[in-house]
């Protein structure tokens, strides 16, 4: 009797969460090893998508990286860390118009927090995430929901 020995011992989830670990800790081979299989299934977690599109970012891969976070969005249209780090992609990529649209905010902001120093009349990206905007000024009781991450090269 022959047997076949499962040489996975990761699930998807376990694979995800140590992708995570391997790329907080730079260690992109690593992260790219373990989210390959995870990317290869028919259905792939959101999670997955954004992770490797980040890999593949830092990896200089851009072309790979625009697919994973297109792919994401198209699961969750308003996520928006996946489509602020699409545009970074495609500005890479050289494509301004698909990075400008990708920044594209849902809604105007009524107020934006900047602390990098943009000047009047400069076009900004801004990011509408509420605790990532609390995080970055440093009190988690504000109010504030847009930041600026970034000033557009004119």
């Amino acid at each position: 009797m022959t047997t076949t020995a499962n040489t996975d011992v990761f699930d998807a989830q376990e694979r995800i969460a140590l992708a995570g670990l391997a790329f907080e800790a730079k260690n992109f081979a690593e992260a790219l090893r373990m989210l390959k299989p995870v990317l290869q299934a028919a259905d792939v977690p959101a999670e997955a998508l954004a992770l490797g599109g980040a890999v593949y970012m830092q990896l200089r891969l851009f072309d790979r990286a625009e697919k994973l976070f297109t792919r994401c969005l198209e699961k969750h249209p308003k996520a928006p860390w996946e489509r602020c780090q699409l545009g970074m992609v495609q500005a890479q990529m050289g494509k301004r118009t698909e990075a400008l649209n990708a920044w594209e905010p849902e809604a105007e902001p009524v107020l934006a927090v900047d602390k990098i120093g943009s000047g009047v009349g400069q076009t900004v990206i801004v990011n509408s995430d509420g605790i990532g905007a609390r995080e970055y000024i440093g009190d988690q009781k504000s109010p504030a929901r847009w930041f600026v991450i970034g000033i557009v090269d004119e």
